[in-house]
């Protein structure tokens, strides 16, 4: 009697976790998927570039600046693009950091799903001077987070910087994407 008692109640465990999980074949199959949509996916970063600027200057119309007498001193508006959460799959953030000698961009996006592939693409530019530097496209499966990285050596002078982050996810076949960006006005 034991014995059917402890065979129900497996049958039972069994029935209730498997309809809500995928198989491994399943879950490989997605990410293969998304992987190759991920990689296929093209990025014209000049055109992100040019759609932030226009709302770094957006900003600083609202906040009365002219933006050529923004400093490191009067420039306190927060940019509200540094996170996104692309749908239920994905969330992204971009950092920027100042250091004594370069500036450094970092891009995340973190998966939330395990049949998600996620990406992240970062780069920096300097629109006072017109320097970019792009970092590399990375991916990640699962809940697992991909970050780019990539910097650029300080302009001396007053410069305006801007770190915009691509981040994608893929779920069943489609590919969803947003963008965080953050600035710098920094004198060297």
């Amino acid at each position: 009697m034991k014995f059917k008692v402890f065979l129900f109640t497996v049958v039972i465990l069994a029935s209730v976790i498997s309809p809500n999980t995928s198989s491994a074949s399943e879950i490989d199959n997605e990410h293969e998927s998304g992987l190759e949509l991920t990689e296929n996916h093209e990025i014209d970063m000049e055109k992100e570039f040019d759609e932030i600027e226009v709302l770094f200057n957006e900003l600083d119309a609202q906040a009365g600046l002219d933006p050529d007498q923004i400093t490191p001193f009067n420039f306190t508006l927060p940019l509200p693009v540094y996170f996104a959460k692309i749908v239920d799959l994905a969330e992204g953030e971009t950092q920027m950091t100042v250091k004594a000698n370069t500036i450094e961009g970092k891009g995340t996006t973190k998966g939330l799903k395990l049949t998600t592939v996620t990406s992240a693409t970062t780069a920096l530019k300097n629109f006072t001077t017109g320097a970019e530097k792009h970092g590399d496209k990375k991916t990640a499966i699962a809940k697992f987070t991909s970050t780019s990285t990539t910097s650029m050596n300080r302009a001396s002078g007053l410069n305006d910087y801007a770190n915009v982050t691509i981040h994608t996810a893929t779920h069943q076949g489609v590919l969803y994407d947003a963008r965080t960006a953050n600035r710098a006005v920094d004198l060297n």
